[in-house]
């Protein structure tokens, strides 16, 4: 999977470069091999491998033959003829032994072979008898296999389209017939779905193959795939989203892997769109390769977007019912298209290329295209794995941004003539820009459960940074400590407590007393880690003394946003652990001063970027709900989601404070609050997931099912799990969803 761009085509590779690319499909790769291993009898186990387009079939057959060529144990017995990907030409029993005839004219391994093969081959070709062009093709080929004692693997792509395409009905009883009785010929072949030739027990190939069945990519298959072509290690959040979008297709992975190698998850998903947009051409050569009927039926179903009935597309296209059911099977024997069975008994279409499917929203417009911006904005939010200090990271960019200007501000007259301070002030900017590179390493190895590979990239951080000091001048201090804080975040999901609250309490006694704005969110994230740390550890009281103060210390007016909103949730989170040991007086009274909080945060900084605000209200929604004030909660959840439509991309989280909201206010209440804001379309995701918890049926896009599945999933882990209904305000339990 070296070759870049959309005109990858696994025919192009090598054998060594097909086996140092393939890592998925490798279980099938093993069954199909030990199929063939054991065709030593007088009978042949011919396999045939059924999956949609995109889904690795050509790949996984062209291993194979790899494999047949290299192996020692399989080239002494078994060579493998390899068909074109459409054999256009084959459409008689005779012209099929042909292409097999002349196929191994191209490919025998001995080149003085080849010429005379090829003789063979023009000579064969004036025969005009079909049953004269088969026996003598297959005399030549037999005579081949026992020249070289070997038994012809016929690789065969598209046998669904080869048969459909066939003239004469007795060609699957003749190819049955030489199939069945010469053991010195076996097909290994592929098809883009079941079709009747195989499936029904009164025609010619029924029983004779062993059918393996391609299923979409799983999550940790879809990583395998992702990291061998990007060369990244992927995250969480990227590949579930990816699995949903490409639908685990392997060509559609790849070919987002290649454009995406280099960006981060929300850089590619917020490029995920021009990528369909920037390869029209790639993406339109499909629906141009389709009859002119059958793909205005094939973008009816993409306009609908979401499995529907023949008599649904029919009426999209305004065209007869029965010609549409027509239409329809045709494309599901092209692969192209698949069915289900909704719960009414009814079979229902959808198209089995999901990324073919936002290609054609997009070109259809009309608003659709939003939906498909509304899909990805919540995934965006919702599948994106908890940075540990990520508000740590916001409000650092903050204070590099402000310090920059303050900087350029004060400097600027004596930059002019003061060459060596500009070479310095270039020095410090050099050196954050490589902390954050590093950063971004230790985060992702963390995001990824690596826990050991993360401690030791912050540790070599933090000695990179107190070796050198002076190198990012007034910032060292304020990077030193969210380096820390964000470490002690790590010790503490690896359940080291102990030494989480150690680094966590460095950074308390050598910043706890400086007052700089730079210093409070990482003096604030430190002790509030100390109180989740000692909570852990069975140590309660002292981790409401810690809450306690850390609410004395810091002023929900504070010009730093973040630790204003860390306050609140603080509050929160006290609550939420004083309400699982039963001390309810005092888990209200922490959830009253929740909701207080955030009241005074919104009062004192309701001019401040939405997205704040927002936070804010969601998070006394929450308090609200859990003292009883069902009504203030609702008032605060609506006024959230009118706010939700304000802002694009959707903050960080907010998605899934909704969805721990839901268990405050129960699903259906949330739903109702859904239904009825101008946020519906932008949270419809987010209401099918709350339907899907009520057994409501869906009608929806499969991207969307698979989405609110996972929603779903959340609600149910957060349920069985009380704490991480608190730290779904952290996202820690994310790592579940979807697995």
């Amino acid at each position: 999977m070296t070759t870049g761009g959309s005109t990858y085509n696994p025919g192009f590779l090598s054998d060594e470069e097909l086996v140092a690319s393939f890592c998925v499909r490798t279980n099938e790769f093993e069954s199909i091999k030990e199929s063939l291993r054991e065709s030593t009898g007088k009978v042949n186990q011919h396999v045939v491998v059924i999956g949609p387009r995109g889904s690795g079939k050509t790949t996984l057959l062209l291993r194979v033959a790899a494999e047949l060529r290299s192996s020692v144990p399989l080239s002494s017995r078994l060579l493998p003829i390899v068909f074109a990907e459409e054999s256009y030409e084959v459409s008689t029993c005779g012209e099929f032994w042909l292409e097999a005839l002349s196929r191994l004219a191209d490919q025998a391994p001995d080149p003085s072979e080849r010429h005379s093969l090829r003789r063979s081959v023009a000579d064969i070709r004036q025969e005009h008898d079909d049953q004269a062009l088969e026996d003598r093709c297959l005399a030549a080929l037999l005579d081949y296999a026992d020249r070289h004692d070997k038994r012809l693997v016929l690789v065969v792509e598209n046998l669904n389209m080869m048969f459909a395409d066939m003239r004469n009905d007795d060609v699957g009883w003749r190819l049955r017939q030489t199939l069945q009785t010469e053991p010195r010929v076996l097909v290994l072949g592929s098809a883009t779905s079941r079709f009747g030739e195989i499936d029904r027990p009164d025609r010619a190939l029924y029983d004779l193959f062993r059918i393996v069945q391609l299923r979409p990519l799983d999550y940790d298959e879809c990583s395998v795939l992702w990291e061998r072509v990007s060369g990244k290690r992927p995250d969480f959040g990227q590949i579930r989203s990816l699995q949903i979008l490409t639908g685990g297709s392997p060509r559609l992975l790849a070919f987002v892997a290649r454009f995406g190698a280099e960006q981060s998850f929300q850089g590619l998903m917020s490029n995920l769109l021009e990528l369909v947009d920037s390869n029209t051409a790639y993406f339109k050569s499909h629906l141009e390769s389709l009859p002119s009927q059958e793909r205005r039926v094939y973008l009816a179903l993409g306009a609908l977007w979401r499995p529907s009935t023949a008599r649904e597309v029919a009426d999209h296209v305004r065209t007869d019912t029965s010609k549409c059911s027509a239409q329809l099977g045709r494309l599901v024997q092209r692969g192209v298209v698949a069915t289900v069975v909704d719960d009414a008994h009814r079979k229902e279409y959808y198209l089995t290329e999901r990324m073919y499917n936002i290609y054609c929203l997009l070109r259809n417009g009309r608003g659709k295209d939003k939906l498909v911006e509304a899909l990805v904005a919540f995934m965006l939010d919702f599948y994106s794995l908890p940075d540990l200090a990520a508000i740590a990271r916001e409000a650092a960019r903050d204070v590099v941004a402000a310090s920059a200007e303050s900087t350029n501000t004060m400097f600027l007259k004596r930059l002019l003539g003061q060459p060596a301070l500009l070479e310095r002030i270039e020095k410090r900017s050099a050196v954050l820009k490589e902390v954050r590179d590093r950063f971004q390493d230790a985060r992702q190895a963390a995001t990824a459960g690596d826990y050991a590979d993360a401690c030791d990239r912050y540790t070599d951080i933090m000695n990179s940074i107190s070796s050198d000091p002076g190198a990012l001048l007034d910032m060292h201090d304020m990077v030193d400590g969210m380096v820390r804080t964000e470490y002690g975040g790590v010790l503490i999901a690896m359940d080291r407590m102990a030494d989480a609250l150690d680094v966590l309490d460095q950074v308390a006694e050598q910043y706890g007393h400086r007052q700089e704005d730079a210093l409070a969110l990482p003096l604030c994230r430190a002790s509030f880690g100390r109180a989740v740390a000692l909570e852990f550890t069975g140590r309660v009281d002292e981790a409401v003394a810690e809450y306690d103060k850390l609410e004395a210390r810091f002023d929900v007016r504070t010009s730093v946003l973040r630790v204003a909103e860390l306050l609140i949730l603080a509050a929160i989170v006290k609550g939420d652990m004083l309400d699982q040991r039963g001390r309810a007086e005092e888990r209200r009274s922490a959830y009253i001063r929740a909701a207080t909080l955030a009241t005074d945060a919104i009062e004192q900084h309701g001019s401040a970027e939405p997205a704040w605000v927002l936070r804010a209200l969601e998070s006394r929604a929450y308090a609200r709900g859990m003292v009883g004030d069902i009504e203030g909660s609702e008032h605060d959840v609506a006024e959230a989601l009118v706010l939700l439509t304000e802002i694009k991309p959707p903050p960080d989280a907010s998605i899934d404070r909704l969805i721990t909201l839901g268990l405050v206010l129960g699903s259906d209440r949330m739903a109702d609050l859904i239904r009825s804001s101008p946020a519906v379309h932008m949270a419809g995701v987010l209401l099918a997931g709350f339907l899907l918890d009520m057994n409501v049926p869906l009608r929806v896009a499969p991207e969307v099912a698979e989405v609110a599945g996972d929603v779903k999933k959340a609600l149910d882990l957060r349920r069985r799990e009380p704490k991480f209904a608190r730290w779904g305000w952290t996202r820690p339990g994310h790592v579940a969803v979807g697995s």
